[in-house]
Parts: C-alpha cells; sequence; structure tokens
C-alpha cells in the first residue's frame, strides 16, 4: 500500500510524505512513458537522468525538503535494479 511504501521510504506517513511519494510517482510515470516513445531501451543512465530531473522539479516545491527529496530518489533508483 501507499502508505506502508512511504512509511518504508521515509520513516513516518504524514501528508507531506504522502504528497511527495505521489508527486514522484506521477513524475516518474510521464517521464519514462516520454523516454519510450523515443527509445527502445531505458538503460541505468537514462533512468538515473530521469530521477535527478524529478529531484530538481519536486526541489522547485517549497513543500519537500533535500532530505525528503533525498530518499525518494533512492527509492526510485533502487526500483531499477
Amino acid at each position: 500500500s501507499v502508505t506502508d511504501t512511504v512509511l518504508a521510504i521515509f520513516g513516518e506517513v504524514s501528508e507531506v510524505t504522502v504528497n511527495l511519494y505521489e508527486d514522484a510517482q506521477t513524475l516518474l510515470a510521464k517521464q519514462l512513458q516520454t523516454l519510450k516513445k523515443n527509445m527502445d531501451d531505458i538503460d541505468r543512465a537514462k533512468y538515473v537522468k530521469v530521477v535527478d530531473n524529478i529531484g530538481e522539479i519536486l526541489g522547485r516545491n517549497k513543500k519537500y525538503n533535500a532530505k525528503q527529496i533525498g530518499k525518494v530518489k533512492k527509492y526510485l533508483l533502487e526500483r531499477f535494479d
């Protein structure tokens, strides 16, 4: 469930952490869909670039701090492996 995943990533469940997780998942899905349209394969380097870009986008949103963004990026990167 979303709650379990958010708890595993952040060690806490709050409105902010749930929103961050959901925002990251939405951005990831959109960016991967775009990438897949343009390329046959998504390798780790391309995926890392997407995750870094998501981190930058989320960083512009003042609701989330750098530590929270770092945790969600780590989670997204681990999902590729």
